[in-house]
């Protein structure tokens, strides 16, 4: 999905239903009235502009939601999916002294970050036999949720078997709302080891009956046949709760292949009998982004770009190609090399860089044209990932993986600066004096074009003066790596962590160099 946001407010503005293709690439027009999307996972490249709602949302970012996209999760039979007393819970029963040893052991192992490890699957295994069974979410409607109560016992970590019921390989759906508290989970076979493809969904804006508002759901599949034919597993959950927790399940053992695309909200949702697409909740001012039209580039997207007058679209592709739509027909203009792409701020030209691998080049091409102006060479070494253009368009920035920020004279195609290298006495080789330690992932200078900011993976935005061409200042602030937007998944390990990789977008003040507000990610 794309959902996008009223900064102002801190209201969700606007929203897609469940897409077929993971959009990687977003770009606004200038005056904010359109929105391209591109897949950089699909073949083809399929690339959507979409048009914004004309209403932006009023009022403060406290506000209740309401409204609604697309239809209502409900049980296959038509009831509502909702939660209500009757719906059966769970608990771990008053534990003996092996079973409560073993769990205060597990738990403590999975705050070590080493619930990997033999270790952990042993303390589990030798007392099975001990858990409480699963009860099945399969009949649940209307009530909808199995209902599981964490930390009852006081020891953190919380296990329950359940059986696979079916005769050959499966796959295993989850779906529960997630804990305020951090919370852990996977599963383990009773016997043996157990390799699963896990990626999984977090959906923040769900409106789902029984569910309260602002709560996460996680839709989760194990996948390629990773359930064996009648076979005993553990489904463990460890939380930092201090006291008891509920939590809501649904759970289903699906023939192995039942989903056979990449999983998403949908597919898993459907497979435990909730009605999709999912419904959403936005603010009382927004509406749904509307589909105007669609191309595709015919490799995965690297990039997107408008003009400042919104009648072409750049797309940058896999293939290293960068090409120049029509954005009303959806009619091929030109073609050039290159897999990034921004345009001027005049929307004569365009700037384009190759991000495959072999020499790297940047070079600047007549929009009309297609016709080569300059080519920019001799700065980067590694791949370049980001260009922008000043406000004036008399200069273009350019950042590698390498670290390297070069300024470039767009009127003679020449270095302006980058910054100071020397040369290592112990390697013989050029290293940085200053700048980023680490790849450059966005660049853009400032509206008075006195400053041109970067951020890299090594966790600082520099802030450059153009006047001098020296630093001018830094911010350590995301951590570990700045990845400079948000990302469209958490990337998670088999354990179902999160890896260290930050997904929040910050907004800082210049003068005071100070964290200003951090949306959600």
């Amino acid at each position: 999905r794309i959902k996008v946001w009223h900064l102002p407010t801190g209201k969700l503005w606007a929203t897609t239903v469940q897409l077929e293709t993971v959009p990687t690439q977003l770009a606004f027009s200038s005056d904010s009235k359109l929105l391209a999307s591109g897949a950089g996972g699909d073949a083809e490249g399929l690339t959507v502009v979409w048009q914004l709602p004309d209403q932006r949302p009023s009022g403060s970012s406290s506000d209740k939601s309401s409204g609604v996209v697309s239809a209502d999760p409900v049980a296959k039979d038509g009831a509502r999916a909702t939660t209500s007393a009757k719906s059966p819970a769970a608990r771990m029963p008053p534990a003996n002294a092996q079973l409560a040893a073993a769990l205060r052991k597990a738990g403590k192992l999975v705050r070590e970050q080493r619930a990997d490890t033999d270790e952990f699957r042993r303390t589990l295994q030798g007392v099975a036999g001990d858990l409480p069974i699963l009860p099945s979410s399969a009949n649940l409607a209307p009530d909808g949720w199995l209902n599981l109560t964490l930390n009852s016992s006081g020891t953190g970590f919380d296990a329950y078997r359940f059986t696979s019921t079916l005769d050959g390989p499966a796959d295993l759906c989850i779906a529960f709302v997630e804990p305020r508290e951090e919370t852990n989970w996977y599963v383990l076979p009773v016997t043996g080891q157990m390799e699963a493809a896990n990626d999984f969904d977090r959906e923040d804006a769900l409106d789902l009956p029984g569910v309260d508002k602002g709560r996460s759901v996680i839709f989760q599949l194990l996948a390629q046949g990773t359930i064996a034919p009648r076979a005993e597993y553990i489904l463990w959950f460890a939380t930092k709760a201090t006291e008891a927790v509920e939590l809501k399940l649904l759970w289903k053992v699906v023939p192995r292949g039942t989903i056979q695309d990449k999983p998403t909200s949908d597919s898993v949702a459907k497979e435990l009998g909730l009605k999709t697409p999912l419904r959403f909740l936005v603010s009382s001012s927004a509406e749904p982004l509307k589909r105007l039209s669609a191309l595709r580039h015919g490799a995965p997207v690297r990039s997107l770009a408008f003009s400042p007058d919104g009648t072409t679209l750049a797309t940058g592709g896999g293939d290293n190609q960068v090409r120049l739509w029509e954005r009303t027909r959806g009619t091929l203009r030109q073609t050039v090399p290159g897999a990034m792409v921004v345009f001027a701020p005049d929307g004569l030209s365009i700037a384009t860089a190759a991000t495959i691998d072999g020499p790297t080049s940047v070079a600047i091409w007549d929009a009309t044209s297609g016709q080569q102006c300059h080519r920019l060479e001799g700065a980067h070494l590694r791949l370049v990932e980001q260009l922008a253009f000043s406000p004036d368009g008399s200069r273009l920035a350019s950042g590698c993986r390498g670290g390297i920020v070069t300024v470039w004279d767009t009127a003679t195609g020449r270095q302006a600066w980058q910054p100071e290298l020397a040369v290592s006495p112990r390697t013989n080789r050029h290293r940085r004096l200053s700048g980023h330690q680490a790849g450059v992932l966005a660049a853009a200078f400032s509206p008075k074009d006195d400053l041109l900011v970067t951020g890299g993976s090594d966790s600082f935005v520099l802030q450059w003066s153009m006047a001098s061409g020296g630093m001018a200042g830094q911010i350590e602030w995301h951590r570990p790596s700045t990845r400079c937007g948000l990302q469209r998944r958490r990337q998670v390990d088999r354990l179902g962590r999160e890896r260290q990789y930050d997904s929040s977008l910050h907004l800082c003040s210049r003068a005071r160099r100070a964290h200003h507000e951090s949306p959600r990610p």
